[in-house]
């Protein structure tokens, strides 16, 4: 009976903690100043070149790790939200996880990039096959930002 209280508990609160993923996207609509703006990565996202930034205002500073002790989220929790992300893609295999820090003018903000693939079961995965997204310590998801895109 305990163990189907705990399950019911957990089917239950399911989408409630897919709602708690917090993705900060990019817009160009945002009047921020130009120090409030952070580059955390410069890469590629579907074969395309992608970045990755975020304002001051975006992310909750409080969670963000200080670089001390652990991080607020594991790479397990930041690869879960990455595929939850981009789970129209279906199954996806992380190929890549990186700790990094960016710096902007009076803060680091440590975060991870994640590599989920597409079709992981090639000895090498084509650029266009790589999904990409950064996840804050703070467990928000940072989408892609496609400056060739209009």
């Amino acid at each position: 009976m305990k163990n189907v209280l705990v399950w019911l508990l957990l089917v239950c609160s399911a989408p409630c903690i897919a709602d708690d993923y917090k993705v900060i996207e990019f817009t160009k609509s945002n009047h921020a100043k130009f120090n409030d703006r952070i580059y955390l990565v410069g890469t590629r996202s579907l074969g395309e070149p992608a970045n990755f930034l975020v304002t001051r205002g975006q992310f909750n500073e409080t969670k963000l790790w200080d670089g001390e002790g652990k991080p607020g989220i594991s790479i397990k929790e930041a690869i879960t939200a990455a595929k939850w992300f981009y789970r129209e893609y279906g199954n996806l295999s992380p190929i890549k996880v990186d700790l990094r820090r960016a710096v902007g003018e009076d803060m680091i903000i440590w975060h991870y990039t994640v590599e989920l693939a597409k079709s992981p079961e090639k000895k090498i995965v084509p650029n266009e096959d790589i999904l990409r997204v950064v996840i804050l310590t703070s467990g928000e998801i940072v989408a892609p930002y496609y400056p060739g895109r209009k």
